[in-house]
């Protein structure tokens, strides 16, 4: 299963240069988690706290609670009713909010120690200008492989 599109090669990217990639780190933030709003399922709540006490919370504040909490409708109508319609809202909700490896290289997040590092040489192959080559898959230190909680 590939990628949509090409991802983003910080040493030739005009945002990257300019702006700068964001480390999150994984420690526990400490924040409090917020109660989602109305009645929901177990599953969902589950969810509200895995997102709540995630790393990828310190990049929220409280105006983005009221768009979680529709990601967190949607996700609980899907689960309900699996209709294909509704995963493409799905996908762009993820995205705003980076939690989608992908939607974080384009917001240019990293978690640290989980996402491919933002520093690392870019190799250009036969892909074309532009186009990274990411290590292969598998290999010793390879952090998609590090087990998780």
């Amino acid at each position: 299963m590939g990628t949509r599109g090409r991802v983003p090669n910080p040493a030739l990217d005009q945002r990257s240069r300019e702006y700068g990639w964001t480390t999150i780190p994984t420690t526990p933030h400490g924040r409090p988690v917020p109660k989602p709003v109305g009645k929901h399922t177990a599953r969902a709540v589950a969810q509200w706290r895995r997102w709540w006490e995630g790393p990828l919370a310190v990049m929220w504040g409280e105006v983005d609670r009221d768009v979680l909490e529709r990601l967190l409708i949607l996700y609980e109508a899907y689960w309900a009713d699996p209709d294909t319609r509704l995963l493409g809202e799905i996908r762009n909700l993820e995205d705003r909010f980076g939690l989608t490896p992908a939607a974080r290289r384009r917001l240019y997040w990293r978690i640290e120690g989980i996402d491919i590092p933002a520093t690392a040489p870019a190799q250009l192959g036969n892909e074309g200008a532009g186009a990274a080559v990411l290590p292969a898959a598998g290999g010793k230190g390879d952090p998609r492989l590090r087990v998780v909680s």
